[in-house]
């Protein structure tokens, strides 16, 4: 994946180094600034997605994204984006699991029963190269321009999950695999685009993008189980193994326990602990114990971002030369 993304900015450094020298004579008067807004759906994929194939996203849990953005073109093929986004990613095992999979560890995860929300703060910088390029004022844009993006930026974000009794909660304070992580991580927004010009002013374009974080965490969710006694809030306990509850927390479904708990061999017995469970009648599974399997930490938790975006450009009135 990472071999991947240093490959797009390999690219587009050709392509600037390629296109740099047509774009000398591009006029400052010529260069114009735009503002505009979008609505996006934002899909995740993680620990929690389906399965760990790199496309696999549960789109029943697509939120939107609502997006602001100024731009400056600078170039015949060149623009440059600032923008700022808000929106929501979810995984839920329960939902997005089939609990009969054994082969393709859909029982495992499902066994798993971990849900998550974040909402998102995202703010980007991006460089964008139209593949068709434009020598002349913004007037004489192309009707339709097909580009693609490549930029850095950063996003805040705060996991959360639901207890069974229906509280959400932070996670990260809880630090249910006892390991702690920053609310703020870079990324690196890349994708591809599509715009139509509308009137003079007006664009309206296509989005598809796709996030790559540095983070594992954004669903709470990287490593192994931890041993329950060394956590010293019950909550957090509860809330790093939640193979035992019944009913499924974020949506209330009734979960097939007795298939789990043949499969497992029972409960776990929580007697040992140095507090009371927080949640009697809800301990772990059997099997699902310290050093077990959590999450992937191999590989980075990402998103994917689709959607319209509407554009005004501003421009100066056009002053026609004056003789004598």
């Amino acid at each position: 994946m990472r071999k991947g993304i240093w490959l797009a900015f390999v690219v587009l450094f050709l392509v600037a180094s390629v296109t740099d020298s047509n774009g000398q004579f591009f006029s400052r008067r010529k260069h114009y600034t735009f503002v505009g807004a979008g609505i996006s759906a934002m899909n995740y994929f993680g620990d929690l997605a389906p399965t760990n194939k790199i496309a696999s996203a549960d789109f029943s849990f697509t939120r939107p994204q609502l997006s602001f953005f100024a731009a400056r073109r600078f170039h015949p093929r060149f623009w440059a984006k600032a923008q700022l986004s808000m929106g929501q990613l979810r995984g839920d095992d329960y939902t997005s699991q089939d609990p009969n999979d054994i082969d393709g560890g859909g029982f495992f995860r499902y066994a798993r029963n971990l849900h998550f929300r974040n909402n998102i703060i995202e703010v980007t910088a991006v460089g964008v190269v139209d593949l068709f390029e434009n020598r002349g004022t913004f007037l004489k844009r192309p009707k339709l321009i097909p580009y693609f993006y490549l930029g850095i930026g950063v996003i805040y974000h705060n996991p959360q999950a639901k207890t069974p009794d229906g509280s959400w909660v932070a996670l990260r304070p809880l630090e249910t695999e006892e390991n702690t992580y920053s609310r703020i991580q870079p990324i690196i927004p890349m994708g591809l685009g599509l715009k139509y010009k509308v009137t003079n002013n007006i664009d309206i374009s296509f989005e598809f993008g796709y996030r790559y974080t540095f983070t594992d965490y954004l669903d709470d969710v990287s490593g192994e189980y931890k041993d329950l006694a060394n956590f010293d809030d019950p909550i957090a306990a509860a809330m790093s193994n939640r193979s035992g509850e019944n009913p499924a927390a974020a949506t209330g479904g009734q979960r097939n326990m007795n298939q789990l708990l043949t499969y497992y061999g029972g409960r776990q017995d929580v007697s040992n602990l140095p507090y009371a469970w927080a949640y009697p009648g809800q301990e772990p599974l059997n099997g699902i114990t310290t050093g077990e399997v959590r999450g992937n930490s191999a590989d980075n938790d990402l998103y994917f971002v689709y959607g319209f975006h509407i554009s005004y450009i501003l421009v100066k009135g056009i002053q026609t030369p004056k003789f004598r």
